[in-house]
């Protein structure tokens, strides 16, 4: 047999191998269209189309310095599914309308590396990342560290988002044993995030920091923190926090940290840090209540009821950005009783209340509106003092008195 005939009836039991096995399959580069978190159309780039794989396969794609530069598409009219992705370089995945991809071993993206994630004109790919005990990323995160990993870079400007934790890793973030929670930013879409055991639904895996956290821009987030004790965005369990950034005009829909096993039983923060790891001295998580609404003819965002660590609000900052009606503008804001209207900053164009440390302290913020041109609605007038009874009858018989002594002396 001939060194080629050889090398021939290799490649071709080979392909035979990858066809059996259901190894990724790479589609031609394609000319694809995607928007920004605004919603902004992009020009187009050429992405290398995604295919599936088989049980207990995991691909890498990577920023090769090819055409594609980095460039991947989840194009499809139904769902796409892979057992692994190892993230290797700086790579961007656009979510196709319509196609729903689901990886079903979770999305490696360990520090050093970065993915970011965009979506189409009518946002409604969607992905679906999951660690998988047993799997190529046990006890890791949906999306981010592997177990005792920290997480990269990562970024979501847009589609539909669902991370789920493995064996105490976070949602989005890092893995169990550690692993911080990288630099995550998401400024579009909607995400749900859940982590497990004591990972953070956003940022920390168990006994990990938060990394630095910033959800801005429209985004639509949910995050629960594993039912050992990780924040909903934060820290895991044990861990610290580095930042975390709330902007103005984002909908928080469902915050909530996990339990703590303390007595009484408490829990971890929504916003901020989880549960003490020790359990021999579990001190609960002392938190700072936050509420925020608005009244008739405009909104505020983020609006509801959510909680931040108090021992953490040096590094926790929320923006509430606030929007008037057509027609009307704003009269008032309201922390508790004082009045922070002047207080206000415009960002991106939009009347912004900065809650930092100095603002936490239970006080609901509150923010009213008044038909357009009207002057402010005046400030509840300081009640004058009344004099009480006795007041009066003193000074009834001092005048009195003053009278009698005018006379005498006319006398």
């Amino acid at each position: 047999m001939s060194l080629l005939t050889h090398i021939v009836r290799r490649v071709f039991v080979l392909l035979g191998l990858l066809t059996v096995f259901g190894l990724p399959a790479w589609a031609a580069d394609v000319s694809t269209a995607y928007v920004d978190a605004s919603g902004a159309a992009q020009t187009p780039r050429l992405a290398t189309q995604l295919a599936g794989s088989g049980p207990l396969v995991a691909i890498t794609i990577l920023d090769n310095g090819g055409p594609n530069n980095g460039w991947y598409v989840a194009d499809c009219a139904g769902t796409i599914t892979m057992d692994g992705i190892v993230i290797s370089g700086t790579v961007n995945l656009i979510l196709a309308d319509g196609c729903q991809l689901n990886v079903t071993n979770g999305i490696h993206v360990l520090a050093g590396n970065s993915l970011t994630i965009w979506a189409q004109t009518a946002g409604t790919g969607s992905l679906t990342a999951t660690g998988n005990g047993g799997g190529t990323n046990s006890g890791g995160a949906g999306i981010g560290g592997g177990s005792t990993q920290g997480a990269g870079a990562i970024t979501i400007h847009g589609g539909h988002i669902t991370a789920t934790g493995d064996g105490g890793g976070a949602g989005i973030g890092g893995g169990n044993g550690g692993g911080a929670g990288g630099t995550i930013t998401i400024d579009g879409g909607t995400v749900n995030a859940t982590g497990n055991n004591g990972g953070a639904g956003i940022g920390g895996g168990g006994g990990g920091a938060s990394g630095a956290i910033a959800i801005t821009g429209h985004a639509t987030v949910s995050a629960q923190g594993g039912t050992y004790g990780g924040a909903g965005i934060g820290s895991g369990e044990g861990g610290a926090v580095n930042s975390i950034t709330i902007g103005g005009g984002v909908n928080l829909l469902n915050v909530q940290g996990g339990s703590c096993s303390t007595m009484p039983p408490s829990s971890a923060a929504p916003i901020g840090r989880g549960c003490d790891v020790n359990p021999l001295n579990p001190n609960p998580v002392v938190m700072y209540l936050v509420s925020a609404s608005a009244g008739a003819h405009g909104a505020i965002a983020p609006a509801g009821n959510f909680a931040v660590s108090a021992g953490d609000i040096a590094n926790v900052a929320i923006d509430f950005a606030i929007v008037p009606d057509a027609g009307y503008e704003i009269d008032k804001v309201v922390a508790g009783t004082v009045d922070v209207t002047a207080s206000l900053v415009p960002v991106g164009g939009v009347q912004t209340y900065q809650l930092r440390s100095a603002g936490y302290g239970n006080d609901p913020i509150v923010a009213t509106f008044r038909p357009a041109g009207l002057p402010p609605t005046p400030t509840a007038a300081t009640a004058v003092p009344t004099l009480g009874e006795w007041a009066l009858v003193l000074l009834a018989l001092g005048l009195a008195g003053m009278a009698g002594l005018h006379r005498k002396r006319g006398a």
